[in-house]
């Protein structure tokens, strides 16, 4: 967590993902402990982007996550010293770097990976050796969890571990979109006295077909930064070409994508509408 998350911002979290699984599970013991932190009070929306970022950290690079989860409650609770204010007392931000590393445990033990077993012991270790109320945050996540469908909040985790999508980068892009709109100057849709906005847009039913090709070109490494590396985050990357070449904001990338692949018919169809307008050899 690079900055405190303003109010404008913890909104959009929650109006985004407040019906996610991972979410879900660990709101409202989030919320409770949130009122032990009368200086900090980490809502839970912050709660959940620590969270996912560890996870993201883990899937990223799993080779070496034992190493990596090493330190990650001094690195947490170090990031909250410096976001604190002077008047905060220090079991508070031992609380929330406590809420954070065990809903990670909490959630690996749902996946019931033998490699994640390894990170259970590690960061469980961390939570003793600060002396984290293990008992109380037992006894406030666990009920919560079992009024919950489980089965469901396994097939999510193990679901979203699984995937290529690190929803930690997607926030925090969000975040700082919403925080920019929310501190911007009101100021007209068309520039004068300068560039204008794109006049082009996606026609009527072809914004998923275009998405499905956007998501080819990246993965076949089209696209390269200003220093002409492959770009890594592809639902920047897609929304970056369609808010400046379409003037199209917030597209939901993730969603659409996989909704074109799971359909019955083969998205190559999309491909054949192309290679019909290609110049043919005589």
């Amino acid at each position: 967590m690079r900055n405190r998350l303003r109010r404008s911002a913890r909104e959009a979290v929650r109006n985004e993902y407040g019906e996610n699984v991972i979410f879900l599970a660990m709101m409202n013991p989030c919320e409770h402990f949130s009122t032990k932190m009368p200086k900090f009070r980490m809502y839970a929306e912050e709660c959940f982007l620590e969270v996912l970022a560890v996870l993201d950290d883990i899937k990223e690079d799993e080779k070496n996550a034992p190493f990596n989860l090493e330190h990650r409650w001094d690195k947490i609770y170090n990031d909250f010293r410096d976001l604190a204010g002077e008047e905060t007392e220090q079991k508070e931000l031992e609380l929330a770097t406590s809420v954070v590393i065990y809903c990670v445990v909490l959630l690996l033990t749902f996946t019931e990976k033998p490699l994640y077993n390894t990170l259970i012991i590690r960061l469980m270790g961390q939570l003793d050796e600060h002396g984290a109320c293990i008992a109380e945050l037992n006894d406030t996540f666990m009920p919560n969890i079992y009024r919950m469908d489980i089965e469901k909040l396994k097939v999510s985790i193990l679901d979203y571990m699984r995937s290529d999508v690190f929803l930690s980068d997607e926030i925090e892009e969000m975040v700082e979109d919403v925080e920019d709109i929310s501190q911007a100057p009101s100021t007209s849709k068309k520039k004068t006295g300068g560039s204008e906005t794109s006049n082009l847009r996606i026609a009527p039913g072809k914004e998923t077909s275009m998405l499905v090709v956007l998501d080819t070109m990246y993965k076949a490494g089209w696209f390269v930064d200003n220093k002409n590396n492959p770009v890594t985050n592809k639902k920047k990357t897609i929304d970056q070409i369609l808010q400046y070449a379409f003037n199209k904001t917030n597209a939901n990338v993730n969603q659409l994508l996989n909704a074109a692949y799971k359909r019955n018919y083969d998205v190559t169809s999309y491909f054949d509408e192309l290679m019909d307008k290609l110049p043919k050899n005589d």
